[in-house]
C-alpha cells in the first residue's frame, strides 16, 4: 500500500468518524481503493484501516477496534487473506515504545 493510499483512507476515516457508522467508513474506503487496487486484499485492507481508525477516533481501544474491523471484513467475499493478515498483526508481540523512552 502506498503512502498516498494510506493518507486517503485515513482522511476518509476521519470524515466518516463524525458523520457515519463504522460500516460506512469500511465500505467507502474499500470502494475508493477498489478504483486502483483490483484484488480484494488491497481494497479490503483499506476498508479495514478506515474501520479501525473510525473506532479509534470514537474513543475505542485498538484491542476492540481491530476485532470489530475483522467482523466487518467477514461479511465480504474474498476477505480471508486480509482477515488473516489483520489477525496475525493483532497477535504479534508489540515492539512499540513510548515517545521519550
Amino acid at each position: 500500500m502506498t503512502d498516498a493510499v494510506i493518507t486517503d483512507e485515513t482522511q476518509l476515516s476521519l470524515f466518516t468518524a463524525e458523520d457515519f457508522r463504522n460500516e460506512y467508513a469500511f465500505r467507502l474506503a474499500a470502494n475508493c481503493a477498489q478504483l486502483t487496487h483490483g484484488h480484494p486484499t488491497g481494497y479490503y485492507a483499506a476498508g479495514a484501516l478506515a474501520a479501525v481508525i473510525t473506532h479509534l477516533v470514537a474513543g475505542e481501544s485498538l484491542e476492540t477496534a481491530a476485532p470489530q474491523a475483522m467482523r466487518e471484513l467477514a461479511g465480504h467475499p474474498g476477505h480471508e487473506e486480509t482477515t488473516e493478515a489483520l489477525r496475525r498483526t493483532c497477535s504479534a508481540p508489540s515492539t512499540a515504545t513510548s515517545i521519550g523512552s
